[in-house]
């Protein structure tokens, strides 16, 4: 909640104390400019950023972690700490070798010679009293009680369905998924299989998706369900939850509604697959399904590409002319809906299947040349997809690993050919993030059938949180309760 500013200019002058050299110095021009010129305040986050403070912490936390950070300073040396504190100071706005010149200056005037030979010999000897694993000037031994210590958890920021939807932005978070993708080919994102605890009499499962995404600086795990009876009842199929994590600390940070997250980050997940791997002149896109991931799917999808129209076809032709209806209202294209998923994989340039089929809603005969099909849905007894589909299309996935996998982390669609032996394990062309970063070529021809089979995979949740917990903070959206 705190704001930081210059406010000097209003009252009819400004800083004469080093105010403005200290603020060019730390922050920047461009920072120092607006602070000063504007004499408008920045908020924490604002000023973490540009060098302002250091660390920003709740406002019930600023005590105890004044205290830390007072203790940390006083079990160190003294001396050293002030020599080093006058050297900082002084080099601020000094050429390089004037820095370099005060430093070894102070650093060698803060002992004398025989205090520092000393200090030397008890360093080679690995005895000194600095060493970390074997220092008495831990914080422990100075007095830091359990009272001031930092071992119960801060406020965590907890953010709602619609507070997640409002604040992710479908462009940023296919760009971002992007470079996540990029992060999980390269092998640089932790992302281990889902693991599912199975419901058998609901024919439903709870799964945890863990992962970590330097790109971003995302740590997160998601616990997901999937009840596909839900949508008898009006339920959505999936629901989760999303735990963030300081990557610093491993300290829980927020707490967000994961099932707005996986249906925006599975359709831009489509929609970045579109981008890379549909023709450019692509005009007609089909929706299959009529649930939340067909409504996100449609939304994202379509802004990859200038799409003139967007069919719409479901299992129930009437909950498909509903869907199209409410679409109409959000969407530039036309949008019209179809009696079967027959006659929309027909018209389409870019189909995307987001049903829980059991038999397969799209067939390679109903598919043109030059069709695009994304498949993103889930039937541990079903599949999306024919053979012939599979067999005939360049296929690109998420991970290879994620993919192949034995339910609930692989898919049907893919697993069932190469068993049978219609494809195998080296038809799946690409990753995702082989495609952007160019490790692998896309589509070769317009007339190629490209495929993009997901199942999902956490470094895109992470991707998604870390930009809905970035817009949050900018914006002081969500409450913070403590744990």
């Amino acid at each position: 909640r705190a704001m930081m500013g210059s406010f000097e200019a209003r009252r009819g002058f400004h800083h004469g104390d080093g105010g403005i050299v200290r603020l060019v110095n730390t922050c920047g021009v461009g920072v120092a400019m607006q602070l000063v010129l504007t004499a408008e305040p920045i908020d924490a986050q604002r000023a973490l950023r540009c060098n302002l403070v250091a660390k920003v912490v709740p406002h019930e936390r600023l005590l105890p972690e004044a205290e830390l950070l007072a203790r940390q300073i006083l079990r160190n040396s003294q001396r050293a700490v002030r020599s080093a504190k006058e050297t900082i100071l002084e080099v601020i706005g000094k050429p390089l070798d004037d820095q370099l010149r005060i430093e070894g200056w102070n650093s060698y005037t803060c002992v004398d010679r025989e205090e520092a030979a000393a200090l030397l010999e008890r360093f080679y000897d690995r005895v000194d009293p600095g060493r970390a694993g074997t220092s008495p000037t831990a914080l422990g031994d100075r007095g830091l009680t359990p009272r001031s210590r930092p071992d119960r958890l801060g406020p965590m920021l907890v953010l709602s369905g619609p507070e997640v939807e409002r604040l992710l932005d479908l462009d940023a978070l296919v760009d971002a998924l992007a470079t996540a993708m990029v992060d999980l080919s390269s092998g640089r994102a932790s992302v281990p299989e889902r693991i599912a605890a199975v419901v058998p009499e609901r024919e439903a499962l709870l799964a945890a998706m863990p992962g970590y995404v330097p790109s971003t600086g995302a740590l997160m795990s998601k616990l997901v369900s999937l009840f596909p009876g839900n949508a008898a009842h009006g339920i959505p199929t999936h629901q989760a939850v999303i735990v963030a994590f300081e990557p610093e600390t491993g300290t829980p940070a927020a707490l967000l509604d994961g099932t707005s997250i996986t249906a925006l980050r599975t359709g831009a997940g489509s929609a970045l697959s579109a981008r890379l791997l549909a023709r450019e002149d692509a005009s007609t896109l089909a929706i299959l399904g009529t649930g939340v991931q067909a409504r996100s799917h449609a939304r994202a999808v379509s802004r990859v590409r200038g799409f003139a129209e967007v069919l719409v076809a479901g299992r129930d032709p009437v909950k498909a002319r509903r869907f199209a209806g409410e679409l109409s209202t959000e969407l530039e294209p036309e949008v019209r809906p179809l009696d079967s998923f027959e006659e929309a994989v027909e018209s389409a340039d870019v189909v995307c299947a987001t049903t829980h089929a059991v038999e397969p809603v799209v067939r390679r005969p109903w598919v043109r040349d030059g069709t695009h099909v994304t498949s993103v849905g889930y039937n541990p007894s079903g599949r999306e997809l024919d053979d012939e589909t599979v067999a005939d299309a360049l296929v690109a996935v998420e991970s290879r690993r994620a993919v192949l996998a034995p339910v609930p982390a692989g898919s049907r669609d893919l697993v069932e050919p190469i068993e049978r032996g219609v494809i195998t394990k080296d038809d799946i062309h690409a990753e995702i993030g082989e495609l952007v970063s160019g490790a692998k070529p896309g589509r070769t021809s317009p007339a190629q059938i490209t495929l993009y089979k997901s199942v999902g995979v956490a470094a895109q949740d992470a991707a998604a949180a870390a930009l809905v917990l970035e817009a949050a903070r900018e914006r002081g959206v969500g409450r913070e309760v403590a744990l």
